[in-house]
């Protein structure tokens, strides 16, 4: 007896392990984005680093950010700027999901759509402010490369 109750409870404690973890909730970022020319992936914890990745479109007057309160919020990017990419927007909504998972967030990255028929250079990049300040972040998926 003593051993299905031990075998039931190493069960039961391994069952976290595999856990998914909580979802966490994200908004996209809509001001026009500067050019940037690399791939990859960034987190911002500083209100000071935002300005070096959204630049100010002269038609449409300055930058408006969303308030963003960095002691409780991350602004996460994904860049593919740093391959020729042809299309009719940079905009992209790659970011599929972020989960809250132990002691980190991980980010879901999902395929680079199709950026439209147009072929003007862009440089595709998607920007999003999140309601965690995890100090771990992972980045999974399909990262830019």
């Amino acid at each position: 007896m003593s051993r299905v109750v031990l075998t039931a409870l190493v069960v039961l404690a391994g069952c976290d392990a595999f856990a998914s973890g909580e979802p966490v909730a994200f908004t996209t970022l809509t001001a026009p984005m500067e050019r940037i020319a690399v791939n990859g992936t960034t987190v911002l914890r500083d209100p000071q680093a935002l300005p070096a990745f959204v630049r100010e479109a002269p038609d449409e007057g300055p930058v408006l950010f969303p308030d963003i309160d960095f002691e409780r919020q991350i602004v996460l990017g994904v860049f593919y700027g740093g391959s020729f990419h042809a299309g009719c927007t940079g905009a992209v909504d790659v970011i599929e999901s972020v989960q809250q998972e132990r002691d980190e967030l991980v980010v879901r990255i999902g395929p680079l759509p199709d950026l439209g028929p147009c072929r003007a250079v862009v440089y595709p990049s998607q920007l999003v402010v999140v309601d965690a300040t995890s100090p771990k972040v992972r980045f999974e998926g399909r990262l830019p490369r």
